[in-house]
């Protein structure tokens, strides 16, 4: 074995290394280091998710319209780097649907296990949802991520382990034990707002949300992310923690004048916000662009296009317009039209829009769908008096044709006015029409002065409770039921009100009734109640009543709610009195500021619980009211008998419309037919398109009659 020898310069005996050669060889070894260092030995920049999802996830033509490399759009770049920051800890999606939600999902697993190598979990509903989405999209991902694939380990479905110590983990919401024994950083729940996220009243496991954020508990930054389409505002899970976060909103740049603004639908009071032009032949939407809130823009019309989407994307910016209630739980709500998905076009959006007008469930279905947000079908602001006097129309006969049954609804009160010594309590009474869908026609709205128990005002009450009202081809019809509020027990009106109710045959159906303050799950009670001093009365839940009401009077064209239009806008005025408010988790009804509880309003909800009433007593005739009115032989829709169009546009036929012509006479003149019983002009039907002989004149009713003018 050689042993190493001292360097030794030639021609210089001591062996040292000349300056000059040290040096260089310094020079010529930092050169290279430097070259290694910038080449082979160099540590990649990190990426953050968008950038590597476009350089390892290539899409292939059967997952997305967009084939090619995977970019985020502006909402998802927002989300990741939310993910990314530090600050944040909780995320919360509400969004409308076509927007690359489960894409996205799965796109983050690819970034963080396969480029982190980080243990992740993705919860669903419930386990055969969380299956299907690993068959539909996370197998599908891993096939388009190298980084994915290469790395993947034998394993289950719902268990998916990589070679670099990452994981994928799917679970269900619907048992609180897959919230437990597992450590998982990164935590996504999809449809959030779905029945199998809902914790078990007085389970001992408490908020599953909250048990699967403790899962990322070992690491120092941990993310939740929640996300789901909203339902409605009074059971969306989505919507109730999205309030409680820091509400961030799509901030997009006007491309022609720069005006910084929330994409947001508008209305069409609203001079911004989506604009469309229909086809005058066929009223579908032709164009559709949406208006910047610019002054400048406004003033000269100019339009954002779809063909500027591209553009308002690339300059998105998510901010923040409130405070959450925790640290770091930010807020992100993204409608549809931000969306480049096939079936995401603005054209489609408007369209959606105009289709759903008129049709309840369609609007909310839209609200949900394409704004992504929460639908609120009981918010009176929603519902304009403008908007409801359309309701008044001329009624072709006492009743419209496509009225299966008739119900009413009564009230106690004070006549509001003179001071509280000259106050006469009196009753009210509204008879309302149900056709086979369920929608209401007021037949008449009447005020009985006098107190319950007082003898003239009760035979008036009992008279208008028996009266006939009729179609116009003569056929007669009588209130199958009647719901009368018992008032307050002042001056013992409560008993009075349960003893008149009780002294109709059964078979009468006229039921007494007290309006529940306690939200309940039925609006008609399967038991009745007893007084021992006055009879039988009936506990029911008004709040669903007025819920019910409410609900109807948004339908329009041919679902529309009909009101004679003798009763005038004043009687449509009181329709909105009222408006609802959230309390110990339930919604409840309560008089808007400056106004009451009009008897209009009350009477009209009462007369749906006498409705329900009568469903509940006599399933077999009334529950199915489409059933009754096929055996009736009830049109569907109402006709005007002359021209035959839908819907009545001659004089007003109606009850009120009558008395009131009746009404006008010489306070000396003979004694007048009571307003109950006044003769009516004759009804006439189209038989082969040939007008009927006329139906003939109810017999006269003969009360006592009373002045009714001012009190005090």
């Amino acid at each position: 074995m050689r042993l190493p020898v001292p360097f030794q310069h030639i021609g210089d005996p001591s062996g040292s290394v000349p300056h000059d050669l040290m040096g260089e060889s310094i020079r010529l070894f930092d050169k290279d280091r430097v070259l290694l260092r910038n080449d082979i030995l160099k540590m990649p920049d990190f990426m953050m998710p968008t950038v590597w999802v476009s350089k390892n996830i290539r899409l292939a033509g059967n997952q997305s319209q967009r084939e090619g490399w995977l970019k985020f759009t502006g909402y998802q770049r927002a989300i990741a780097d939310a993910f990314m920051c530090d600050e944040c800890t909780d995320i919360t999606i509400l969004k409308a649907t076509r927007v690359g939600w489960s894409m996205f999902i799965a796109a983050m697993a690819a970034y963080f296990v396969g480029y982190l190598g980080e243990a992740i979990t993705i919860a669903q509903p419930t386990d055969d949802a969380a299956e299907l989405f690993a068959k539909e999209v996370i197998e599908p991902m891993i096939e388009c991520c190298a980084a994915l694939k290469d790395q993947r380990l034998p394993g289950t479905l719902t268990f998916i382990q990589f070679a670099n110590g990452g994981s994928i983990r799917l679970v269900g919401a619907t048992s609180d034990d897959n919230f437990r024994r597992y450590g998982s950083k990164r935590n996504f729940g999809d449809e959030y707002s779905a029945s199998g996220w809902a914790s078990k009243k007085g389970g001992p496991q408490g908020d599953k949300a909250t048990n699967f954020k403790e899962r990322g508990g070992e690491y120092w930054h941990t993310t939740l992310a929640l996300g789901s389409t909203p339902l409605s505002k009074e059971d969306c899970r989505t919507f109730a923690r999205w309030e409680k976060s820091d509400q961030r909103y799509p901030y997009i740049l006007c491309p022609h004048c720069g005006t910084q603004q929330i994409m947001e639908w508008g209305d069409r009071d609203t001079p911004f916000g989506f604009k469309w032009a229909c086809d005058e032949t066929t009223g579908f939407v032709k164009e559709a662009w949406y208006q910047c809130s610019g002054a400048e823009c406004i003033s000269i019309k100019r339009r954002i296009t779809e063909t500027d989407k591209w553009a308002i994307d690339e300059t998105m910016e998510y901010l923040p317009t409130s405070v959450s209630t925790t640290p770091g739980h930010w807020g992100f709500h993204i409608p549809q039209w931000l969306s480049f998905a096939g079936q995401a076009s603005w054209k489609k959006i408007t369209q959606a829009f105009l289709s759903a007008q008129g049709d309840p469930e369609k609007l909310k279905n839209f609200t949900n769908n394409q704004r992504g947000w929460v639908w609120d079908e009981y918010t009176t602001s929603a519902v304009e008096p403008k908007t409801l006097k359309a309701l008044l129309v001329p009624y072709v006969a006492e009743v419209p044709d496509d009225v299966v049954v008739l119900t009413a609804g009564g009230d106690t009160q004070d006549n509001k006015e003179g001071s509280i010594l000259e106050q006469v309590q009196s009753r009210e009474l509204q008879v309302v029409g149900w056709n086979r869908h369920g929608q209401f026609r007021v037949i008449g709205h009447w005020t009985i002065f006098g107190e319950p128990g007082d003898r003239s005002s009760d035979l008036e009450l009992r008279a208008l409770l028996d009266r006939t009202f009729y179609k116009r081809d003569g056929k007669p019809m009588k209130i199958a039921a009647a719901a009368i509020d018992l008032g307050s027990n002042t001056r013992g009106v409560a008993d009075a009100t349960r003893l008149f109710c009780n002294s109709f045959p059964l078979f009468r159906n006229i039921w007494a009734i007290k309006g529940n303050s306690h939200r309940k799950d039925f609006e008609w009670p399967k038991l009745r109640s007893k007084n021992k001093n006055s009879g039988t009365y009936y506990s029911i839940d008004s709040h669903l009543s007025r819920d019910a009401i409410f609900k109807l009077v948004q339908y329009a064209g041919d679902k529309v709610p009909m009101v004679p239009l003798a009763l005038g806008e004043a009687f449509i005025d009181k329709l909105v009195c009222q408006e609802r408010y959230r309390k110990d988790g339930r919604y409840h009804w309560r008089d808007k500021k400056g106004s009451r509880a009009e008897e209009q309003w009350m009477c009209l909800a009462y007369a749906h619980a006498a409705l329900k009433g009568l469903q509940a007593s006599y399933a077999k005739k009334w529950k199915d009211l489409n059933l009754a009115a096929d055996t009736l032989r009830i049109p569907e829709t109402n006709h005007d008998p002359i021209t035959g169009e839908v819907m009545y546009s001659g004089v007003d036929k109606s009850a009120p419309a009558t008395e009131r012509l009746n009404a006008v006479v010489p306070l000396d003149a003979p004694e007048p037919q009571s307003q109950l019983a006044r003769s009516r002009p004759l009804k006439e039907h189209i038989v082969n398109n040939r007008v009927a002989d006329a139906a003939p004149t109810p017999p006269k009713t003969k009360i006592k009659r009373f002045k009714t003018g001012r009190v005090g």
